[in-house]
């Protein structure tokens, strides 16, 4: 993937909660700002993944990593320029389990299974 399609993530997320959040309240910036970026990823891997041979048990594998990397990436950028460190980030989904954090992992989840459908659906048309 481009580094551009991760600086417009890492810029849509500073724009959630800089400006969206404050105005419309944290779960709705979040389903605001979920389907844009789950669509650009759709994009993206509909591009990538048709016509590699990949079988769908490596979409699962590709989105197990990328879910893992986005996890590790979000705690590093967190302790970083938040007011908290670096494994806080982790802990705080298992103690804050507000509607937001919630939807958004539920994003994060989706994010993840995007490779194995893609793949899945390459490998359907291709028989």
């Amino acid at each position: 993937m481009r580094p551009s399609f991760f600086a417009f993530g890492f810029m849509l997320g500073a724009l959630r909660g800089m400006f969206l959040s404050p105005v419309v309240g944290e779960l709705t910036a979040v389903l605001i700002e979920m389907p844009i970026i789950l669509v650009l990823c759709w994009l993206v891997a509909s591009r990538i993944f048709p016509g590699r041979g990949l079988l769908p048990g490596q979409g699962i594998e590709i989105g197990l990593t990328a879910f893992l990397l986005l996890q590790i990436a979000e705690s590093l950028l967190f302790g970083a320029i938040g007011p908290y460190g670096y494994v806080d980030n982790m802990l705080f989904y298992l103690g804050d389990l507000s509607p937001a954090r919630v939807a958004g992992l539920i994003g994060q989840v989706l994010f993840a299974i995007i490779p194995f459908v893609q793949i899945s659906r390459s490998s359907h048309d291709v028989s």
